[in-house]
């Protein structure tokens, strides 16, 4: 297909810009448009912008897309974050996702249960877009991320199928399901089964004009993924007994049960929505690339891995109740305890000073049903990167290696930091410990080394939209040692 001219290329570093974003350099350029490292000045972080003429015929479906997009919250998914437009283009700003799809390290010796927590962790962000009503409509193996922290995020929400010929399905989100499927069998047999190609990846083999079943491509595939693949798979042959699925839902409860008895989960008992904390184990090996990456990045995002997985949160930011079922990978840590919080005030540095502080010792009265909230806002970052949260005063310096948190909702960015002195309205003063996108409603954060600190600071950064403004809230914070 042949596309209008890309972009041009600003070669004036003093005309970079696209609205507040500083567009730094030129990553890619696919199907007409440019993408762009750029860098975000009012909130200090790095973004993707993603840069298409206005006068292109599929402009106005890419906007549409990219706004329906922004309304679906789940870590998994790579976040739209803003749509801009110049005299010239238009430019649909994204998280900044630092990885390798996944299409590049196929090659990689992956085995069959980590392939099938690729697709089962895309399964289940799909299933929180298509709940919002918002399909994807083309998965590819390069719409996949592993993050250098080892997490499984889908890119281009909707935006791919606007960008590209529609996949030949009767609607989008039964392409969705077809997609998952089509991970799945790349996954475990590093062919392509369709519809049009994959770049790097053989066509899957045909019998009789249908795909072969990944067990007559590799031998060994156990029959539960077969029967995942026949029932999501438009084109492969299947038997009466096995229906296509119906839903996206109906497609993850089938992979969570093959993960369940093929072994891509723990030995502990736990229960059925539990599968995600297996994700950060299987997926430790990603190839000798990625570990490299990951020992020049640091040995501080080896050092944070969050564990027990619970209530549809994911790889890097997974956990159940710790009280419930606890894992325990150092013997030092079947002795966590929680640390008694002797005092706690509200965060609002660059507010009015002061967010819901009567409400604040419901975040920690041991009471689930009760819970601090921030105020109602009507943009998702009201207060930038510093936040709105608490201050927790553990009333000494304590070793401190988790944090427990159950929030009112799901979709909220949020920060930890610790200090060993108060400092409730200098931010500056604290020491960043781990920031989370999209949590999910219960996690734990942990680190097998000791933060000393007396001061835990809990900020939310991002807030979930409600239906008629942004706002989220702490229900219950434990901090272990």
């Amino acid at each position: 297909m042949t596309y209008p001219d890309i972009v041009a290329i600003p070669t004036d570093p003093a005309v970079r810009e696209v609205g507040r974003y500083v567009l730094q350099d030129l990553t890619a350029e696919h199907a007409g448009t440019a993408l762009w490292l750029a860098f975000d000045p009012a909130l200090q972080r790095t973004v993707g912008v993603r840069l298409i003429p206005l006068d292109d015929p599929r402009t106005p479906a890419l906007r549409q897309a990219a706004a329906d997009a922004a309304k679906v919250y789940d870590r998994r998914l790579v976040r739209v974050l803003d749509v801009v437009e110049t005299d010239t283009s238009l430019g649909i700003v994204t998280e900044w996702v630092d990885g390798y799809n996944w299409l590049e390290l196929l090659d990689e010796n992956w085995s069959l249960q980590e392939a099938t927590v690729v697709a089962l962790e895309v399964s289940r962000a799909l299933s929180s877009a298509h709940a919002a009503g918002v399909a994807h409509g083309r998965i590819r193996p390069s719409s996949v991320m592993i993050t250098d922290t080892r997490e499984v995020r889908l890119r281009a929400l909707g935006v791919d199928a606007a960008l590209h010929p529609a996949d030949p399905f009767d609607d989008p989100f039964r392409a969705d399901i077809h997609g998952v499927g089509a991970l799945l069998y790349a996954g475990l047999t590093r062919h392509w089964p369709g519809p049009g190609s994959s770049r790097g990846l053989p066509p899957a083999p045909l019998v009789h004009g249908k795909t072969s079943p990944p067990s007559s491509v590799v031998p060994g595939i156990p029959s539960e993924l077969d029967r995942v693949v026949a029932r999501s798979l438009r084109t492969v042959a299947r038997s009466r007994k096995q229906p296509h699925f119906s839903d996206i839902s109906e497609c993850t409860y089938s992979l969570e049960a093959a993960a369940v008895k093929i072994g891509a989960r723990s030995d502990e008992t736990r229960q059925s929505d539990d599968t995600d904390n297996v994700t950060n184990r299987l997926l430790g090996r990603v190839g000798t690339t990625v570990v490299a990456l990951l020992a020049a990045v640091g040995l501080l995002l080896l050092l944070w891995q969050l564990t027990l997985g619970g209530n549809n949160n994911d790889v890097l930011a997974s956990t159940s109740d710790a009280a419930e079922t606890p894992v325990v990978e150092d013997p030092e840590w079947a002795e966590e305890g929680p640390f008694p919080i002797l005092a706690a005030t509200d965060f609002d540095p660059e507010g009015n000073g002061s967010e819901n502080p009567e409400l604040v010792e419901l975040a920690y009265d041991g009471d689930k049903s009760t819970a601090w909230v921030t105020e109602p806002y009507f943009i998702s970052e009201p207060a930038g990167a510093s936040g709105v949260g608490i201050v927790f005063d553990l009333g000494s310096v304590r070793p401190v290696r988790a944090i427990d948190l159950k929030l009112t909702g799901s979709g909220a960015d949020f920060v930890v930091a610790t200090s060993k002195r108060k400092n409730k309205a200098k931010p500056e003063k604290y020491t960043g410990v781990v920031a989370i996108t999209g949590s999910g409603e219960k996690i734990r954060v942990r680190t097998p080394q000791a933060v000393d600190a007396r001061f835990v600071l809990i900020k939310l950064t991002r807030l979930p939209f409600d239906g008629e403004t942004y706002s989220s809230g702490l229900r219950e914070v434990r901090i272990l040692g």
